[in-house]
């Protein structure tokens, strides 16, 4: 969303419903494959309501999207949950594919699993009042 949106002027950029904002007609275009989620250690993404509208526009919505996920481990590195396999995935260890991307996966931060297991848009917030009744209409 912060490349979609003029961050100066959000007012004009979400429209006056969410499939005229600028985030969801980005997100929406034939050449956008999917969308990536950077976690912070607290996953507050899965607390704000324009965040919950992302992962629902590519796994919920029937859009085929792609959905990635990373977040930052107390090592400094980070760390993905990908929709299929990576390049890390193909280039480095042993095994199938399958069983490299396991294992590279089985670092991801249980705490932010949980988080994203409990999403719940009824208890999410947005900065606008009208921005979230308007999100909340849309997800149903």
């Amino acid at each position: 969303c912060a490349y979609a949106n003029n961050q100066h002027d959000l007012d004009a950029e979400m429209g006056t419903s969410i499939p005229t904002s600028s985030f969801h007609r980005t997100i929406e275009q034939d050449g956008v494959e999917g969308i990536v989620a950077v976690l912070g250690r607290d996953g507050g993404a899965f607390s704000r309501m324009w965040c919950i509208l992302e992962m629902y526009m590519a796994v919920a919505s029937g859009r085929a999207k792609l959905f990635d996920a990373y977040a930052l481990l107390p090592s400094g590195k980070a760390v993905g949950l990908c929709d299929g396999v990576v390049h890390i995935d193909t280039t480095t260890g042993t095994g199938t594919l399958a069983s490299r991307k396991a294992k590279r996966e089985a670092a991801f931060p249980g705490a932010l699993l949980n988080a994203a297991l409990g999403v719940n848009a009824a208890n999410a917030h947005a900065s606008k009042k009208k921005d979230r009744g308007r999100i909340v209409k849309y997800i149903g």
